[in-house]
């Protein structure tokens, strides 16, 4: 799937490695790394979601780390202390630690990633608000749809709520160092009840229950933003890891290369597999595709390496895998990469209102054949 879902206990993940927030709270931040290039550490958070208003944020402002962890750790509103929702909500289910929010981390095809960390600055803008704008209208969907609370007697009702609050955190590789800018969408489990005001939590039921479709918004829209912003085609593999699911490379990136950049994606493919055919071998029945996605998210998990305790900057990361490039693909010419993916760019047609008013009329003048 191109988004992994995770429940959260606090948002100490997100926090422990970025850059704190330019003048704390408020600053905005323009879509993309460009502002941070050559400072270690990720970019601070920014908001997220129509229930940010509610809370004293606003939709692409900067979030100190202070701001982040009063919401997500603390379920309080940053802006005046006030705890969210009743305390009963702080002792959890069944001994666990009570939910804090809920972290969704997107994924794109490989080949992007290496046309992103191979491109011109105006090139890695570009996509970089391709993933931007197609995180929003995946969020916007997820509040439209999915985004509920809950109701009535031992909460059997899924009820309206009024939005949700978060922060989209700007990662830029894998932890094996391969490039990969991706979000985590880190949200609060607190949602304001739309029928009467109450602060309460998020219905979880429905976020699970949605993540295939959420996830195919996302990797739909945001492969139709790159080919509306750049022209570029895609071809379409199998996934390899046997499920039903394909995925869509830009066309002119060889498989060579996107292999090279893809050791955290080679790494778990492999242990999947080991995994499934080990199941397989114990039940004597072939491993279901919603059991097989559920073990690659089990290898995910289990899989993440430790961050550097301090991040690189994005230009060193850059460094980085340019001489990687060199010792692992050294017979491949970025150029010719370019030439090849522009190459088959797909021919499309904008048409403004100016164009519909010309075309009406030359429709209108046309001689009948």
């Amino acid at each position: 799937m191109a988004m992994n879902l995770t429940k959260l206990a606090n948002a100490e993940y997100t926090l422990h490695d970025i850059m704190e927030a330019l003048d704390a709270d408020g600053a905005t931040v323009g879509t993309g790394p460009s502002g941070y290039y050559t400072a270690k550490g990720n970019p601070p958070g920014r908001w997220i979601g129509s229930g940010a208003e509610l809370l004293g944020g606003s939709v692409g402002r900067t979030a100190s780390s202070k701001t982040v962890r009063s919401l997500i750790n603390d379920s309080r509103d940053p802006s005046t202390g006030r705890f969210l929702g009743d305390v009963k909500l702080t002792k959890g289910d069944d001994g666990e630690p009570p939910v804090a929010g809920w972290d969704y981390t997107t994924r794109q095809p490989k080949s992007v990633s290496i046309l992103w960390a191979f491109g011109d600055a105006e090139t890695r803008r570009g996509i970089d608000e391709c993933l931007q704008k197609a995180t929003d209208m995946t969020i916007a969907y997820l509040e439209d749809e999915y985004a509920s609370t809950r109701a009535g007697q031992g909460g059997v009702a899924s009820v309206a709520c009024d939005g949700v609050a978060g922060f989209v955190f700007d990662h830029f590789d894998t932890r094996d160092g391969d490039p990969q800018p991706h979000k985590h969408i880190t949200i609060s489990n607190r949602v304001r009840r739309s029928s009467d005001g109450v602060w309460t939590a998020l219905d979880g039921r429905k976020l699970y229950s949605s993540m295939v479709e959420i996830s195919e918004i996302h990797e739909n829209l945001l492969q139709d933003l790159l080919t509306q912003r750049f022209g570029w085609t895609w071809t379409t593999k199998v996934n390899e890891q046997g499920t039903k699911s394909v995925i869509n490379e830009v066309d002119g990136v060889p498989a060579e290369l996107i292999e090279a950049f893809s050791g955290r994606h080679s790494e778990i493919a492999k242990q999947v597999e080991q995994r499934v055919q080990q199941e397989e071998a114990q039940t004597g029945r072939p491993v279901s595709f919603q059991r097989r996605a559920q073990i690659d998210l089990e290898v995910w998990q289990a899989t993440r390496k430790a961050k550097p305790e301090i991040q690189p900057s994005l230009a060193e990361k850059q460094r980085h895998w340019w001489k990687k490039l060199g010792q692992t693909a050294p017979d491949i010419d970025i150029r010719h990469v370019w030439d090849t993916v522009n190459s088959r760019k797909t021919s499309m047609l904008h048409i403004d209102s100016t164009c519909q008013e010309d075309i009406s009329r030359l429709r209108s003048t046309r001689s009948p054949t």
